[in-house]
């Protein structure tokens, strides 16, 4: 194995294998590191499953968590009005608490 990479990103599986203790201290310590610093970006860049369904932006990730909240609430709602119990009085506060937060987030300087 050459002991120079080209700058060409690899795909995640080949980093992996190249990070391997048998191919990696073969390697120059500058190419080691460059493998180590490619593994690592790459799991921060899309932030794992919880990044792909909530967005990996931190500005966003209280307005995603609320609105979360905010399906789950209504869901647990309508769970209960099926099941024939009414505790829309303290799930329909909670809702709108969340909303207010959501629409009042974005009113910030």
């Amino acid at each position: 194995m050459q002991d120079t990479l080209d700058k060409t990103p690899l795909p995640e599986d080949t980093l992996a294998s190249l990070a391997k203790p048998e191919i990696i201290t073969g390697l120059s310590e500058s190419n080691q590191k460059a493998i180590i610093d490619s593994i690592a970006n790459s799991k921060d860049k899309d932030g794992g499953w919880m990044g792909k369904f909530f967005g990996n932006k931190k500005e966003n990730a209280a307005m995603n968590i609320a609105f979360t909240v905010c399906i789950l609430l209504s869901l647990v709602g309508i769970i209960c009005m099926v099941l024939g119990h009414d505790y829309w009085n303290v799930i329909l506060p909670a809702i709108t608490s969340a909303v207010g937060y959501m629409f009042g987030v974005g009113a910030k300087k």
